[in-house]
């Protein structure tokens, strides 16, 4: 009966271990096979560990909820390792305290509560239960963490080892000194201190967190608005370069009208053409929506002003896969990277293009651009592409990238970069969930 109420006991610590993990990481869409056996492996570590009494080390078992990490998680290795590290620490720190209180005010010696007795299932219901209410605090806390620099993040994990080491040490230091005699409430004290730690470490983790990611959030508004002023320049010259055909169709009608009343006709026929010729020249890309048509135009005209070549072939866009406001957001991203991506590097002038390609094949959207780009200024990271600003730092880098993927990933799609021959593809898949058409 004891043996399956010890095996029951390391079962439960098992489901603990590895719902802390689940509580703290985000997981694959499958990973309830790696949770069974996980659950299975700490549950049996434990059971060998206390009936064969066997000399390993606990911090041991905690190598199974990092496995688990790795192998179920979608998170990054250093946040897979500092979450398996606060478990660690929590765990033994809670055990050893709980150990150490029952000791302390019931007169019963430590090793009393290492025995098959009452006083072992009262220490270990108790402690299992201090540990299951730690667990679902946690679960309050936010699991979307933006990333930290790595300073602060090698120092909270520094921090939490630390602690690790501290506590092995001192329950250690009480096993070899427990025949002395010497009071389990000094090593509660101690016990308490760790524990505060880590809780105090986990608490600025989080609000560093919190404030990263509001310090990405007003980078973000930043780059907004300056995209806004910029926008607003190009609508400006848009509206600039409007008013001056219309001023210059009023004379040419003017001149028109004057030679078919002088019988002229060969020549106003010749003079129409001529000027037909010219508005062609013009290149307006009509697909359909007028804001994109605006935006199109806006952006062709800024690559004029900055002596870029823009190759696009017109395509219908009445029936769009995701909202108006969003496929201008990720086309108006789309052409601003490959614009400061041909003024960032030295190339030729007759080499300065960008060419933009959308296709529909059945209820899919493609959308292609290309430009030339310096392969060693652009890099390939673990959340994307970005293209080193040598003025900037890398984390204000990408922002225009982060956003188009953020769209497409709602909408279902995907998004794939790829740099070949010095030319810088990015291509964007949409597809059509329904046939309404998402304008705005």
């Amino acid at each position: 009966m004891w043996t399956l109420f010890e095996i029951g006991i390391n079962l439960f610590q098992a489901w603990l271990l590895i719902s802390f993990m689940k509580n703290r990481l985000h997981l694959k869409a499958k990973h309830k096979i790696q949770e069974i056996v996980c659950i299975a492996g700490i549950a049996i570590w434990l059971s060998v560990d206390y009936f064969t009494e066997t000399s390993m080390p606990d911090i041991v078992v905690f190598l199974f909820p990092l496995f688990f990490a790795f192998i179920a998680a979608e998170d990054s290795w250093y946040i897979n390792i500092f979450w398996s590290s606060v478990l660690s620490v929590l765990f033994l720190t809670i055990v050893s305290l709980i150990f150490n209180v029952l000791s302390t005010f019931t007169d019963i010696s430590y090793e009393m509560l290492l025995e098959e007795t009452n006083y072992r299932i009262v220490a270990l219901l108790v402690s299992n239960g201090f540990l299951a209410l730690v667990i679902w605090l946690t679960g309050f806390l936010r699991k979307d963490y933006s990333k930290s620099y790595w300073p602060a993040l090698a120092a909270f994990l520094g921090t939490i080892v630390s602690f690790l080491i501290t506590e092995e040490t001192v329950y250690s230091l009480q096993i070899s000194t427990e025949d002395r005699g010497i009071n389990c409430s000094s090593f509660i004290w101690i016990y308490s201190g760790i524990l505060l730690g880590v809780v105090l470490t986990v608490v600025l983790f989080h609000l560093m967190s919190r404030s990263t990611e509001n310090e990405n959030r007003y980078r973000m508004e930043i780059e907004n608005i300056e995209k806004t002023k910029k926008y607003t320049k190009e609508l400006e010259m848009m509206y600039t370069k409007l008013t001056e055909i219309k001023h210059d169709i009023k004379h040419h009608y003017e001149t028109v009208e004057n030679m078919v009343l002088q019988g002229q006709y060969e020549d106003a026929k010749m003079y129409t053409k001529d000027i037909q010729m010219k508005l062609e020249q013009t290149q307006y890309r009509w697909t359909g929506s007028l804001a994109i048509d605006a935006l199109i135009l806006a952006k062709s005209m800024s690559m004029q002003k900055k002596k870029i070549d823009f190759h696009f072939d017109p395509y219908p866009l009445i029936q769009l896969p995701i909202s108006e406001s969003d496929f201008c957001t990720v086309l108006g991203n789309i052409l601003d990277n490959a614009i400061e991506g041909i003024l960032r590097i030295e190339v030729d002038i007759n080499e300065r293009s960008i060419q933009l390609s959308i296709s529909r094949s059945k209820d899919m959207l493609y959308l292609y651009c290309t430009n030339p780009c310096s392969p060693e200024y652009t890099v390939k990271t673990q959340d994307g592409w970005i293209s080193s600003k040598r003025d900037i730092r890398k984390s204000e880098c990408g922002v225009g990238i982060r956003s188009i993927q953020r769209i497409v990933e709602n909408a279902e799609g995907r998004m794939e970069l790829y740099v070949s021959n010095a030319i810088f593809t990015i291509k964007v898949v949409l597809p059509y969930n329904n046939e309404e058409t998402n304008n705005d």
